[in-house]
């Protein structure tokens, strides 16, 4: 309408100046205008096909939009199982870990039971084991005292019997030391001694076990007193190990 507007407006001008000034002045003006109209029907349609690619980017982009909310939507809901999926592992974690660790207070309470039981029973068998033992040292002690009385070879006998119930005794002893705790290798008791003189008197407690397996049994030493600074009963047990 404003175009059909003004193209009336030119032409009434137009016709008025017929008389005024001619044809050849109304010329340029028309010419102008039918430019400027051409002009803004260009801008006109311009417009109207950026409104209209607009509109459709803006369908686009809310297709777009509604896809994307879609996605965040099943994202959350896979967010959502996966949270419920952990915290249905963390209590199950929890209540493995509460089984295990009843399951450990009562192996350990068991453990001790046992142990309690076994000390127990190893410090009651030591004790009846120094008993008779000690009983069986002082009958030998009674009858080494009487061997003017009785046969060399049987006090011979007696005196090795009497060595080894010396050696047993101290066996327990140690046994029972190292049980409580007492740990010999570090309580070295050291002290001077003859070592061929221990040596002899471990010997003479295999007498018996070598006359009765018809064994040939010497000890040859280049001297007859050798002076040395040992742990007594840790040599004795390596003897007694070595000769048995």
């Amino acid at each position: 309408m404003a175009f059909w507007g003004l193209f009336v407006e030119a032409h009434y001008i137009a016709a008025n100046n017929d008389t005024m000034e001619g044809s050849q002045g109304i010329l340029p003006f028309i010419i102008l205008l039918i430019v400027s109209i051409g002009v803004i029907a260009f801008l006109s349609y311009y417009m109207y096909r950026l409104k209209k690619e607009n509109i459709a980017k803006d369908g686009e982009l809310m297709a777009r939009n509604d896809e994307l909310l879609r996605s965040v939507d099943a994202l959350s809901v896979k967010n959502r199982e996966i949270q419920q999926m952990l915290v249905n592992k963390i209590r199950e974690t929890d209540n493995w870990n509460r089984d295990n660790e009843v399951e450990r207070e009562d192996l350990k309470k068991r453990l001790e039971e046992m142990e309690k039981l076994h000390n127990s029973f190893f410090a009651e068998t030591i004790h009846e084991m120094r008993t008779p033992l000690s009983l069986v040292l002082g009958s030998l002690s009674e009858l080494l005292q009487r061997k003017n009385d009785i046969d060399s070879s049987e006090a011979t006998q007696l005196l090795s019997a009497y060595r080894n119930t010396l050696a047993l005794q101290d066996l327990i002893e140690q046994l029972r030391n190292t049980r409580h705790g007492d740990d010999v290798a570090n309580h070295l008791r050291i002290a001077r001694y003859d070592m061929i003189s221990i040596t002899k008197q471990i010997c003479d407690l295999f007498v018996d076990w070598i006359a009765m397996n018809n064994v040939e049994f010497h000890i040859n030493t280049q001297t007859s007193v050798l002076w040395v600074w040992i742990d007594r009963r840790k040599m004795e047990f390596a003897l007694r190990v070595l000769l048995s």
